[in-house]
């Protein structure tokens, strides 16, 4: 089904999760775009030519990408789960910033200096 041959290593991870996913894309608006056009569902197949980036080929990693404990190569094919390159980067970067909100938010200073006069 895949335009691409798969990649010369992981390919034992990489095909069952293209295989499940239809080699299709699997971002439902975690990378921060609506994918209105395709109603609500990334619409990018592994060996498809996008706009910005070229041939694209989809890569396994975890659906959850604010959990970076475990790299994605330590999980199970069955913990991944397949994405296009451009919402991968958005998902990845949308994590970052919440992770970040997150811990300035957290970040309580153990003296409020500027309240002294």
């Amino acid at each position: 089904m895949s335009a691409a041959a798969p990649p010369l290593v992981g390919s034992e991870t990489w095909l069952p999760v293209m295989e499940a996913a239809h080699y299709r894309c699997w971002c439902k608006g975690a990378c921060g775009a609506r994918h209105t056009v395709s109603h609500g569902h990334c619409d990018h197949i592994d060996g498809q030519h996008l706009a910005k980036y070229g041939p694209s080929r989809l890569i396994a990693a975890p659906a959850d990408l604010s959990e970076q404990r475990f790299p994605g190569a330590a999980l199970r094919s069955t913990a991944l789960v397949a994405w296009c390159p451009p919402c991968y980067d958005g998902a990845r970067r949308k994590a970052a910033r919440e992770a970040k909100a997150e811990s300035a938010a957290l970040d309580v200073p153990l003296f409020d200096l500027d309240a002294t006069a």
